[in-house]
Order: structure tokens, then C-alpha cells, then sequence
């Protein structure tokens, strides 16, 4: 139940709305001094989204974060404040003949002086969007909502500004023109006109010399983003706050799901016992539905916190992280953790695989030699800072239980290959041999052997087969049994085989992390032809 981060969103959304519209007519009044001509541009905001919002409608964009998140609504009403200040200039300029012509004309003519500039100034802010629009994959979902918003909103208060806003002047100040004695237009801003008056005084030598002041601006300018920009680290996108962890804790392989869920109420206990923490849910074992192949060594760990609002003292969600981390690996040792949250979780797994902010992806075929850099790989990522929750994404060898039917002494006692392969399905996985109603329920009846007649290699091997002459045949004598160390997941992608070497960064940005390590995995370790690595994740 995601209810209170819809909420949360929604509260985000709108108070980020009412702020943006209530600074910006704050703005417009200081800057334009007239009440009336600042309203007269805010009404561009909520009528542009208007726009905005009926484009998303028709293209199926929908309305969250995403999408919303980066409407800055200075840029919105940057083409009605250029109306609208220039008309202002005009009517209070105005000579008598000019206004015997009457105010509409008057208006279209001081609308026709700027509106070619308003409407290329607003297509090229428009078009530097481009690179965004031409986004793909995880990028173009997460990004060009944003853009294609921002141009929806952009374009509706173009249109306004050379529509709706030149009316509305006509409307609001049709009493001041046509006054033979109209008084104060608008109210002049002694601190406006300092700000002005300064700049005219640094302005008119600059422009006499307009090749030496655009070579110094652009040589200032490249030099003061050259020197900030080597430490300014390369982040994918900023960390979505969902309120909530996700985490998953990794027991040892083989472990039984028996003496896994012994853990769950400790796990629990120590999550639950901090004040911040609101709901924790464990889930261990696979779904019915088959969709999460993992065995029994994993655990999913979903906590729900309180709103930060109440949250005592000066704990952050970071500081609560590496907390529960501590009392957990302390409270389970042998088991290691990984942190993310439940939205994120679902992404990143479903785009590599992995469920951290980096994913070292290896491809091949044999999965000894794979595991063997995998490990190589990984002994590198653990010593770079920054590195946490590191490990390898599928698990090592365990021993698993095979039966290699002898066809050679099968047909010698008659017995088919699918016979025995039924013994081995009814004798341990169990058999439906018919249906339960319980009103609307309905439930299979299924006949398995008992957990002594089925739980050790020497069971199996003593298993009795039917022959067709009505002999029982004891399994051992039909098929070889024996217990041999397997994979227990075996991960493909475009037609090989894959293991992902996993990490989170923390306290670090993955744009540096991702560019050590790629150096230093490149000098330690070599792959062998038909071998390739990539790097996925977040990065």
C-alpha cells in the first residue's frame, strides 16, 4: 500500500506550485511596480500549466515528479513580462496623437514591436531540449517526460503573450489611456532604478568594445567552469526520497527455508525497536507465481518509516541506515545486507538484473571461468571508496540431487525413462491426484512419501519402481543418485551466460567511482576470448 507516498508526492507537488507562483508575483511586483500588471503576467502560469497539463492528457504523459518536477515558472512567464513591460513603456510614453487612435490599436501595434522576439526567444529554449527528446530506454522515460512538460507549458505561454496578455492590458488600463489626467501608471522602484542606473554605467563602455568584451566573457567563463567542474562528481539522477527501505539480506547458500525463517522475527525485532521505524515486513521463499527465482537464502525486508516530521533529535534517513545496518550484521552474522528502496529496487532489477546503484556485468559461457573474475573483479571493487554492499549476484555452488537414469539397465527390467522420472515426481515433489471443493476454493489433493522415505540420498536410492512384470526395482539399480555441486542460478542475456558483480556507493558520486574502477579493473584483470564485460546499473 503506496498511499503514503502518493500523498507525500502530492503534497510536494502542490506546495512546490503554490510557492513558485507566489515568489514569482513577488518578483513581478518588485521588479515591474504595478499590482495590476503583475497579475496580469502570474495568470500566465496557471492557464499555461492548463496547457501543459491538457497536452499530457492527449500524449499519455502522466503527472508526477518526473514529469512536473522541473517546471521552473520564471521561464514560463518570461515572454508575457517582456508584453508587458513594453506596453506598460508605450502607454505611458503615449502623445495624444497616439492615443486618438484608440487603445486596441495602440496595443496591437506595441505587441507587434516584440512579439517576433518573444516567439523565437521561446523557440530556442524550446529546441535546446532536443537532446532530452532524444533520449532511449531508461534515460528517455525518466527525462523526456520532463522536457516534453516544460515545452507543453513553454509553448501555451508563448501563446498567451501574444494573445491573452495584449487583451488583458487593454482591458486593465483602458480607463488610464483614454484619462485626460491618469496619474501614476506604476510605482518606481528606487532600487530598481539604482540596480539600472549601475548597469547602464557598466554596460555602455563594454559595448564599444564588443570583440574584447566577448572574448574576456567567454575565456572567464570557460576558465571558472573548467576549475569548478573538477570537483563536481556525475550522477545519473538524484536519489528519489520514497520514505521507506528495502532491504535484502543474503544467509549463507543452503541454507534450509526452515532454518532461514528462524531469523525473521530476529531481523524484525532489531528494525522494529527504533523510534523511526513505522512497519516491517519480511518476505522469504519464492513466489506462486515463479517470477523471483531465488532460493531460500534470501530475504526481502520491507520497512516503513514515519513521516520525517516526526522523527525526534537530528536523525537523518542515512544515519538510520547505517545504524540498522550495524544491528543487523551484528545481531545475523554471516549474512550481508544491501539497502535500497522499494520503487528503485523494482527498476534497477528489471533493467540489469541487479538491484544496486552498480551492476559489473560478465558474459560467456563457462561459468567457472566467470565466477573466477567475478571474484577477481570484485576483490578490486571492495577496495575503492565508496564501495558498500558489495557481493556477486548469483550465488556460488551448492549440492544439489541428481538422478542420471542408466537407459541400459532401465530396458533390461523393462522399465520406461518416464516411469522413473514420475517415481522421482511422486516420491518428492508429490503428485495431484484429484481436486478439493470448498464452496468457491478449490485445492489440489497431492500423495507425496513421507520426509524419511525421501530426505537423504540413500531414500531415493531405495525408492521401488514398478516393472511391467509387477517386480519392484529398487532405484539404485535403475539410475545413479548422487549429490554434485551446481549452480543455483544461472542468469542469461542475449543468448549467454551472465554474472553481475554488485555494489552500492555511498558518500561518494558514481560518475569518479565508476571511472576508478573501471582503471583499475583493466590493469588487474584480463578476460579470454568470447569474454566481454560491461558496466550497468544506475551508472
Amino acid at each position: 500500500n503506496r498511499s503514503e507516498l502518493v500523498h507525500y508526492t502530492i503534497e510536494t507537488v502542490s506546495k512546490t506550485l503554490f510557492e513558485g507562483i507566489t515568489i514569482v508575483l513577488i518578483v513581478l511586483i518588485f521588479f515591474i511596480g504595478s499590482f495590476r500588471s503583475a497579475l496580469v503576467v502570474a495568470t500566465t502560469i496557471p492557464v499555461s500549466m492548463l496547457f501543459a497539463f491538457t497536452m499530457m492528457k492527449l500524449t499519455g504523459i502522466p503527472a508526477n515528479l518526473l514529469s512536473l518536477g522541473a517546471i521552473d515558472f520564471g521561464i514560463i512567464v518570461d515572454g508575457a513580462v517582456v508584453m508587458v513591460e513594453n506596453i506598460l513603456r508605450r502607454y505611458r510614453d503615449a502623445t495624444p496623437e497616439e492615443k486618438s487612435q484608440g487603445i486596441i490599436r495602440f496595443t496591437f501595434t506595441a505587441a507587434q514591436e516584440v512579439g517576433r522576439e518573444i516567439f523565437f526567444a521561446i523557440t530556442i529554449i524550446i529546441l535546446a531540449y532536443l537532446p532530452i527528446f532524444s533520449f532511449q530506454r531508461v534515460e528517455g522515460k525518466l527525462f523526456s517526460p520532463m522536457a516534453y512538460t516544460l515545452g507543453f507549458a513553454i509553448t501555451g505561454s508563448m501563446i498567451l503573450a501574444l494573445t491573452v496578455i495584449p487583451v488583458l492590458m487593454t482591458i486593465i488600463y483602458r480607463k488610464y489611456f483614454l484619462s485626460a489626467n491618469p496619474g501614476k501608471l506604476e510605482w518606481h522602484n528606487p532600487v530598481y532604478h539604482w540596480i539600472e542606473w549601475k548597469y547602464s554605467k557598466i554596460i555602455e563602455p563594454l559595448s564599444r568594445r564588443p570583440g574584447v568584451t566577448v572574448a574576456a566573457a567567454f575565456v572567464i567563463v570557460i576558465g571558472v567552469t573548467a576549475f569548478c567542474g573538477k570537483g563536481i562528481g556525475v550522477e545519473f539522477l538524484p536519489e528519489l526520497d520514497e520514505g521507506s527501505l528495502n532491504i535484502r539480506c543474503f544467509f549463507p547458500v543452503g541454507i534450509s527455508l526452515d532454518d532461514a525463517k528462524q531469523y525473521c522475527p530476529v531481523i524484525r525485532d532489531v528494525i522494529s525497536k527504533h523510534n523511526e521505524v513505522n512497519v516491517v515486513l519480511t518476505q522469504l521463499g519464492r513466489n506462486d507465481d515463479g517470477t523471483d527465482p531465488y532460493g531460500p537464502n534470501r530475504l526481502e525486508i520491507l520497512v516503513g518509516l514515519k513521516p520525517y516530521s516526526q522523527w525526534k533529535g537530528n536523525t537523518s534517513k542515512d544515519v538510520l541506515l547505517n545504524r540498522i545496518r550495524g544491528e543487523l550484521e551484528e545481531a545475523v552474522p554471516g549474512a550481508s545486507f544491501s539497502f535500497s528502496q522499494p520503487i528503485l529496487d523494482n527498476v534497477t532489477e528489471a533493467v540489469t538484473g541487479s538491484v544496486a546503484d552498480l551492476a559489473v556485468l560478465i558474459n560467456g559461457n563457462d561459468l567457472n571461468v566467470m565466477r573466477e573474475k567475478a571474484d577477481s573483479i570484485l576483490a578490486v571493487i571492495k577496495t575503492i571508496r565508496g564501495a558498500s554492499e558489495y557481493g556477486i549476484e548469483q550465488e556460488g555452488d551448492q549440492a544439489q540431487l541428481t538422478v542420471t537414469v542408466d537407459r541400459t539397465a532401465a530396458a533390461r527390467f523393462g522399465v520406461n525413462a518416464s516411469d522413473i522420472q514420475k517415481m522421482i515426481e511422486a516420491a518428492i515433489g508429490g503428485k495431484p491426484i484429484g481436486k478439493l471443493y470448498d464452496g468457491t476454493k478449490r485445492f489440489d489433493i497431492v500423495v507425496r512419501y513421507s520426509p524419511e522415505f525421501r530426505s537423504s540420498v540413500e531414500a531415493v536410492r531405495n525408492l521401488l519402481v514398478p516393472s511391467p512384470s509387477g517386480a519392484r526395482i529398487p532405484m539404485s539399480q535403475l539410475a545413479h543418485v548422487q549429490l554434485i555441486d551446481g549452480p543455483t542460478i544461472i542468469q542469461r542475456e542475449d543468448g549467454s551466460r551472465q554474472i553481475s558483480v554488485r555494489t552500492n556507493i555511498r558518500g561518494r558520486d558514481q560518475g569518479s567511482f565508476v571511472a576508478e574502477a573501471q582503471e583499475k579493473v583493466a590493469k588487474a584483470v584480463s578476460f579470454p576470448k568470447g569474454y566481454t564485460i560491461s558496466w550497468g546499473g544506475q551508472f
